[in-house]
C-alpha cells in the first residue's frame, strides 16, 4: 500500500485553494508581530482622551502592549498542548476560532480610546496567533499528497514572511494620525479568512480517525487527489491506524479488490467512533518523558532552532542595530530587510521536497551561524556595508531551512496520536524562546554591543550537532515509525 500513497500528485483546485485560505492564519500571525513597529511613538497622548487619534498610554505600557501578544500565543499553546481541545473539535474549526480570535482583537484595538483595550485586543490576537500556529501545519499536512508536502508545508512560513513584511509597510505608511488603520486592516483579514474557511474542508484523517465517517472522508479526498486511484488506498491506511490502536467496533479493512464505493460502507454510529481511538489518552507529560520521548527532544531543538539562532535580534531589532551605524534610511533598510526574507522564502520553497528536510536545516543553521561571525565582526569593527550584506545573507540563509522547515517536520515526525500534543508543545517552545530573545537582546546589546551574534553562532553551531544526532529525515516516508528506523540506521552507521 505504501507505493499507492507515494504515488505523486498534482496540486488540485480544492487543494491550492485550502492551502491558500490556511495561509492566511500565519499571514495574520506575521502581521499582528510587526504592526506595531512603526506607530507605537504616534499611539499614546498626554492624559487626553478627547483625541479619537490618540490613546492614554504612559510611555513604559508600550512595551507591555507589544508584549501581551506573546503571552496570548504562549498560553494557548500550552492550553492546546495539556488538554484535547485540538483533537474534539477538529483541525478546521480551531483554525475558524482564531480567525474569528484575530477579527475581534483587532476590533478592539482598532476601537480602544484606553490603554486596556490595546491590551486585551493584543493578548486576543496573541490567542488567535498561538492557536492558528498549532493547526495550520497540521490542516496542510493532512491534506496535502506526500510529494507536495514539503511544498506547501513551506509557504505557511512564506505566509509569516509576507505578514511580517505588509505589517511593516502599512504601519509606515498609516503611523501618524492614520495608525486605527493598522489595525482596520488586520480585522478585515480575520474577517476576510473567516468567511474563506467556510469553503475548506476539514481533515479527511481527522474524519475518519475521530469520527469513523468513511463516506464524508472519501468524499473529501476525492476532491483533494488528481489520482483517484489511490483514494481508497490512503482512506484504509488512516483507518489501519485506527484499528492499531484499539478498537472492538471497527469493521475490517476494504480489501484492495473492492471499487471504492463509499455508499456500500457500513458506518458505525459516530459516537462509538469517537470512542475508538481517543488522542486524549496520550498525555502532555508522557509525550515529553514516556516513550516518545525521542520525538519530544526533535520538536524541542526544531522549535526553538526558529526563534535562538538569532533572526528576531536582525527583523525586529535591526532599526535599533542599523541605527548606530546609519543616520538616515534605516526604516527603509529594515524594510528592504524583510522583503529579502519573503523573496528568498518564496524561492527556496520548491526545494524543500526535492533535497529534503534535514539536509536543509544542516545548511541553515551552518551559513546562518557563518553570518551571525560576520554581523558581529562587522558591528564590533564599524564596518557598515559588512554588516548590510551579512544580515542579508543571514535572512537568505535563515529562510532556507530554520525558517520554513520545522513547523512542516513536527507533524511528519511525530506519531499520529500525539501530533496535536506535539504541535501544541512545540509552538509553546517556540513562543518560549521568543519571550527570552525579547527581553535579553536589548540587555546584552547594551552590555556586549555587536558580539550579541558571536553567541547567536555558537547557538547555530549547537544546532547543527542537535539536528544531526536527533532529528529525522521525513521527506517521502509515510510513517513516522519509518523516518525514526532509517535515522537510527544512519547514526549507526556513522558510529560505527
Amino acid at each position: 500500500m505504501s507505493s499507492f500513497l507515494e504515488r505523486p500528485h498534482s496540486i488540485t483546485p480544492t487543494l491550492a485553494w485550502a492551502t491558500l485560505t490556511i495561509c492566511l492564519s500565519t499571514f495574520q500571525f506575521g502581521y499582528h508581530l510587526s504592526e506595531l513597529n512603526a506607530p507605537s511613538d504616534y499611539m499614546g497622548c498626554s492624559g487626553s482622551h478627547a483625541l479619537t487619534a490618540c490613546v492614554d498610554i504612559p510611555d513604559n505600557l508600550i512595551a507591555t502592549i507589544t508584549a501581551m501578544y506573546t503571552v496570548g500565543g504562549f498560553l494557548v499553546s500550552l492550553v492546546l498542548g495539556f488538554t484535547s481541545m485540538s483533537r474534539c473539535f477538529g483541525r478546521k474549526w480551531l483554525c475558524q476560532a482564531s480567525a474569528a480570535a484575530y477579527f475581534a482583537g483587532s476590533f478592539m484595538m482598532a476601537r480602544s480610546h484606553l490603554s486596556t483595550g490595546l491590551n486585551l485586543g493584543r493578548f486576543v490576537c496573541g490567542v488567535a496567533a498561538g492557536a492558528s500556529l498549532i493547526m495550520s501545519p497540521i490542516l496542510v499536512n493532512e491534506l496535502t499528497p506526500i510529494n507536495h508536502r514539503g511544498l506547501l508545508g513551506s509557504l505557511l512560513q512564506v505566509a509569516i514572511a509576507a505578514g511580517i513584511f505588509t505589517g511593516q509597510a502599512v504601519s509606515l505608511v498609516w503611523h501618524q494620525d492614520q495608525w486605527r488603520c493598522v489595525f482596520y486592516f488586520a480585522l478585515f483579514l480575520g474577517l476576510l479568512q473567516f468567511a474563506m474557511l467556510f469553503t475548506v474542508t476539514e481533515s479527511p484523517k481527522w474524519i475518519i480517525i475521530n469520527e469513523g465517517d468513511v463516506q464524508h472522508a472519501t468524499g473529501i479526498l476525492g476532491r483533494l487527489r488528481s489520482d483517484k486511484e489511490t483514494v481508497f488506498h490512503e482512506i484504509n491506511h488512516w483507518r489501519g491506524l485506527e484499528s492499531r490502536l484499539g478498537s472492538g467496533d471497527l469493521q475490517p479493512l476494504l480489501p484492495k479488490s473492492e471499487t471504492i464505493l463509499a455508499n456500500s460502507l457500513q458506518l458505525a454510529p459516530k459516537k462509538s467512533r469517537r470512542g475508538s481511538f481517543q488522542e486524549s489518552s496520550v498525555s502532555a507529560t508522557e509525550f515529553m518523558f514516556g516513550k516518545y520521548s525521542h520525538q519530544a527532544i526533535a520538536v524541542f531543538i526544531l522549535m526553538t532552532s526558529q526563534q535562538l539562532v538569532g533572526i528576531n535580534a536582525i527583523v525586529f531589532y535591526g532599526v535599533r542595530i542599523l541605527s548606530t551605524l546609519f543616520t538616515t534610511n534605516t526604516l527603509l533598510l529594515s524594510c528592504s530587510i524583510l522583503l529579502v526574507n519573503v523573496v528568498s522564502a518564496i524561492g527556496t520553497s520548491q526545494f524543500v521536497d526535492r533535497v529534503g528536510r534535514r539536509p536543509l536545516m544542516l545548511f541553515s543553521a551552518v551559513t546562518s551561524g557563518v553570518f551571525s561571525v560576520l554581523i558581529a565582526f562587522g558591528l564590533v569593527r564599524q564596518m557598515p556595508y559588512l554588516i548590510v550584506g551579512a544580515c542579508y545573507g543571514f535572512v537568505i540563509c535563515y529562510s532556507v531551512g530554520i525558517g520554513p522547515i520545522p513547523y512542516l517536520m513536527v507533524s511528519e515526525l511525530a506519531s499520529h496520536e500525539v501530533v496535536s500534543t506535539a504541535q501544541a508543545i512545540g509552538t509553546s517552545a517556540n513562543w518560549g524562546a521568543n519571550i527570552l530573545i525579547a527581553y535579553l537582546v536589548p540587555v546584552l546589546q547594551d552590555a556586549i554591543g555587536g558580539a550579541i551574534f558571536y553567541i547567536f553562532a555558537a547557538i547555530c553551531g549547537l544546532y547543527v550537532l542537535a539536528v544531526w544526532y536527533c532529528v529525522p529525515e521525513t521527506r517521502g516516508v509515510t510513517s513516522h515509525h519509518e523516518a525514526w528506523l532509517v535515522h537510527r540506521g544512519s547514526l549507526d552507521e556513522v558510529l560505527v
